[in-house]
């Protein structure tokens, strides 16, 4: 209880140089946390890294006033009544078949685009989980790829086809 005794006896701990304890390698530094023998399991830094990709995603889809060339597939996919229709007509598209499968299954669940939406964040949050689980680069390159531009908007919050290839 008394604060002279704890001050006293944090003042015997040992510490590594002079400094604030955020040095290089210490307990509290970047380094250590994103290091790869840091305190933070690989699992652990996997699951937080996907699940404040998958926060930020869905805060950005919140404000995405979806474009015309997101909404165009999507409400052919709505219009045709089969899938070889809508192959047919979205052939000289120029995206790949499997976008345009998952459209339609979507289309065939609701008519609300919301769904495609989650859907690409799904597919995007999927996408930088196999890359934090398989890249063979450091804890902070792959967080720094996570959180760049092209996986956070691009094929995070735009709905085209391009997490699935990311996926994929």
């Amino acid at each position: 209880g008394d604060p002279r005794s704890w001050a006293e006896a944090l003042r015997q701990l040992p510490r590594r140089g002079r400094g604030s304890g955020c040095e290089r390698g210490s307990v509290g530094s970047p380094q250590r946390l994103l290091g790869a023998g840091g305190f933070v399991s690989e699992v652990a830094f996997r699951r937080s890294l996907v699940a404040v990709f998958l926060l930020f995603s869905l805060v950005k889809m919140a404000f995405h006033e979806p474009w015309r060339d997101e909404l165009n597939p999507w409400m052919i996919a709505l219009a045709t009544g089969s899938l070889g229709e809508f192959y047919r007509i979205l052939d000289y598209g120029g995206h790949p078949r499997l976008w345009h499968t998952c459209l339609w299954l979507l289309a065939l669940l609701t008519d609300d685009f919301r769904a495609v939406q989650l859907f690409q964040v799904a597919v995007a949050s999927a996408a930088v989980w196999t890359f934090t689980r398989f890249a063979p680069f450091s804890r902070s390159v792959r967080l720094l790829f996570a959180f760049g531009y092209f996986p956070l908007f691009e094929y995070g919050v735009i709905s085209r086809p391009y997490a699935l290839g990311m996926l994929l």
